[in-house]
């Protein structure tokens, strides 16, 4: 779901046997090498492929940069792995689409300060090398949709206002902050010479993680919101339950009448269920129910009372 340009899918190891993926349009994917794992890798039509890959034996939702040749802003997509249902022909549907700012993204780089960020998802205990993962770049108060070079590597973003500190000359003993995405309320600071101070935070905005770049003290919109992590909350774990139903029926029968075969008083059905609940490393709770329809009635025959909802 890339408006007007096409994407092309392979699978990891197997770059040669690449499919392409017309705009808006789906298709049907096949394992070239089942002795591969099974993860693919992405491809724009004026770009190279993605140094990351999605897995689509985990269920989830993830974004990522595609390398691209055209356009002022890095091209970042979002996929979404779920298992198909019986009416669809296949055992897992990955859908992926284009992450624009305005359609509430899952992560947003945020720059509120007077200063231009430079930031990168770390993918080494270095860090240090140009060549290691895509730089983004944040002019005073840009927004840019973000997405990992690597989603399989840990979800750790290195900034600094020095662009010299990305360079293979920096010093390797001055660490440079970073920031844990997926942590909500994770915070690092900088001191500048002037003796102001740059900060970044995670916050959210709907359904948006928002890596927030700004001076002094960064904003906390709501602070009970804010969890109170000490070492005991070490053994807090990190988890996610989905539970996809196409349907569910119930039908009460009264068998107490003499008169004949017992007859049905009331009938309940719903179709497309759809349960998701997680919890973060910091305790946080979110659940999310869906119910494509529903439908309740009482059509009994010669009843005063008959009554039918539907939804």
């Amino acid at each position: 779901l890339l408006g007007t340009e096409s994407l092309f899918i392979a699978q990891e190891g197997a770059l040669d046997s690449a499919i392409c993926i017309p705009p808006q349009s789906y298709i049907h994917f096949h394992w070239e090498k089942s002795s591969l794992a099974p993860k693919v890798r992405l491809c724009s039509e004026s770009g190279s492929w993605s140094r990351g890959c999605i897995q689509l034996d985990k269920i989830g939702v993830t974004a990522m940069r595609i390398p691209s040749s055209t356009g002022s802003k890095p091209m970042v997509v979002q996929a979404e792995v779920r298992l198909a249902t019986k009416r669809q022909d296949s055992a897992v549907i990955v859908t992926i689409w284009a992450s624009i700012e305005r359609s509430n993204p899952l992560y947003l780089l945020k720059n509120s300060s007077r200063h231009t960020i430079f930031c990168r998802q770390k993918l080494s205990e270095e860090g240090l090398n140009r060549d290691d993962g895509f730089v983004w770049t944040l002019d005073p108060g840009e927004s840019i949709g973000f997405g990992f070079d690597d989603p399989e590597m840990p979800h750790i973003l290195q900034w600094t206002s020095d662009t010299s500190r990305f360079t293979s000359e920096a010093s390797p003993t001055t660490p440079m902050p970073d920031v844990e995405v997926d942590a909500m309320g994770s915070r690092s600071t900088i001191a500048l010479p002037d003796g102001s101070e740059l900060s970044s935070e995670i916050q959210a905005e709907q359904s948006t993680k928002v890596i927030l770049f700004s001076e002094g003290t960064a904003s906390i919109e709501n602070p009970k919101l804010q969890p109170q992590i000490d070492d005991d909350d070490d053994e807090i774990v990190a988890l996610t339950l989905r539970i996809d139903l196409s349907g569910i029926a119930m039908s009460v029968i009264d068998n107490m009448s003499d008169n004949g075969p017992g007859r049905e008083i009331l009938f309940l059905t719903t179709e497309g269920w759809h349960v998701n609940f997680s919890q973060s490393r910091e305790g946080f709770h979110e659940m999310e129910l869906r119910l494509k329809a529903l439908q309740v009635d009482n059509f009994i025959f010669d009843t005063e009372q008959g009554w039918h909802v539907n939804f």
